[in-house]
């Protein structure tokens, strides 16, 4: 039976991967880029006369408020994707390089403008940011519900 990669397997076995592993990656990067182009696209028919441009208001790195409104949509998703399993720590590196894709296909669709490098750059770091808070902040929860639920097994209090 040929494997996602084409190879019967071959490359995944050497790899040490599944295709399990392989359709959560698939799965955290299409999340995190349609998180991403959601938001964008919100963020752009929100502005009234906005042409969709780099400079427009309508653009993520523009504001402070357009800042937080995407940085919040990314980390509530990444807490989600760190909540409902273990490996949390690789599905958020997935999740935001599909939100760093995405990303780059707006600003490449709407014009590049001529500081492409520089919005790239603080624009992975803004996405960066808020999925690394938003996976801190579901593997706290997390690690606290395993407590608790660990320490009522411990008391024989399974209400």
């Amino acid at each position: 039976m040929v494997g996602l990669d084409g190879t019967g397997g071959l490359v995944r076995r050497a790899m040490g991967t599944s295709d399990r592993s392989l359709y959560r990656a698939l799965g955290d990067t299409l999340a995190g880029f349609a998180v991403f182009l959601i938001a964008q696209i919100a963020l752009i028919a929100w502005m009234p006369n906005s042409v969709p441009s780099p400079e427009s208001a309508g653009w993520f790195l523009n504001s402070g408020a357009n800042v937080a409104g995407i940085g919040l949509a990314l980390a509530g998703a990444a807490a989600l994707i760190s909540l409902r399993r273990s490996g949390a720590l690789l599905g958020a590196v997935w999740f935001a390089a599909g939100a760093t894709t995405a990303m780059g296909g707006v600003l490449l669709a709407i014009g590049p403008g001529n500081l492409l490098p520089i919005v790239l750059v603080i624009g992975t770091l803004a996405v960066a940011t808020a999925v690394g808070a938003g996976t801190a902040l579901g593997l706290a929860v997390r690690s606290a519900a395993h407590l608790a639920i660990g320490l009522h097994k411990r008391d024989g209090d399974l209400t």
